[in-house]
């Protein structure tokens, strides 16, 4: 599943507005391994906004409007507000969330696991025990 959301920022410098738009890739962002990436600084070099600007300086006091995401995105937006502590959280669970749909899949016949959420708890708890078990 691929990870990504839409960003903009409107806001006005020297008589003039500003609108910086992208696309971002949620999968790459995690991938560099930045552990609290700062969605500004990135948007402003996708717009080549030079960080050390004036005009950055604005932009970075606007708060940034997100809109179409897609994949885990979907569970962190919530009225145009991205979460991204929450989608860092869900995107480093992936693997585990994977072994536990197929579990379901197999052994219980359930195809979507979020049609279920006392299994999905139980599951979730019994992968936890074993987890802790093993460390």
């Amino acid at each position: 599943m691929h990870n990504t959301i839409d960003a903009r920022i409107v806001f006005g410098f020297r008589g003039e507005t500003h609108s910086p738009t992208a696309t971002i890739d949620l999968d790459q962002l995690m991938e560099s391994g930045d552990e609290s990436p700062d969605l500004h600084r990135l948007l402003a070099r996708l717009n080549q906004i030079d960080t050390y600007s004036y005009l950055y300086e604005v932009m970075e006091a606007t708060p940034i409007e997100f809109s179409t995401p897609r994949g885990l995105a979907i569970e962190c937006l919530s009225d145009g507000h991205f979460d991204l502590q929450k989608f860092i959280q869900l995107w480093q669970q992936q693997p585990e969330f994977a072994a536990l749909h197929k579990i379901a899949k197999e052994h219980l016949a359930i195809d979507d696991l979020a049609q279920h959420p006392n299994i999905h708890a139980a599951l979730r708890a019994a992968f936890d025990a074993g987890k802790q078990a093993n460390d």
